[in-house]
């Protein structure tokens, strides 16, 4: 039996680079990580916890989908405050989820997906 150990990035297509590394660095805070010479401009960012977004720039033509990126915060209430503050569009408002957890769904410029959520409470 195959055993995933854990998730190491998913890659997401952008029309603009330079916009969506100014999302994903100077709103959500990622860092940009050094990246090999490939055949499409790009870029490797990476997460606090050591996960990682490719962001691969092609004119791939949009189509609208649910498929989207969740990302885990440490605090959801100041997440939104900065993300209502870069006038962030939002899929859906901040919500408290039955199983406990916060969630919200934003773009991010480029129109893809991102569900920003909370770890799920630990039941009792």
């Amino acid at each position: 039996m195959i055993k995933i150990k854990g998730y190491h990035h998913t890659g997401i297509v952008v029309k603009d680079l330079a916009r969506a590394e100014h999302f994903y660095c100077g709103v959500l805070g990622m860092q940009k990580l050094p990246r090999p010479e490939f055949s499409i401009k790009g870029a490797w960012l990476e997460m606090a916890g050591g996960q990682q977004m490719h962001l691969m720039e092609l004119a791939e033509q949009e189509i609208k989908t649910a498929r989207h990126v969740a990302l885990v915060v440490e605090n959801f209430d100041e997440t939104v405050r900065i993300l209502k503050q870069h006038n962030v569009v939002f899929n859906t408002q901040p919500t408290k989820r039955a199983d406990g957890s916060d969630a919200c769904s934003i773009q991010d410029g480029e129109g893809n997906g991102i569900e920003i959520t909370t770890p799920v409470p630990a039941r009792v």
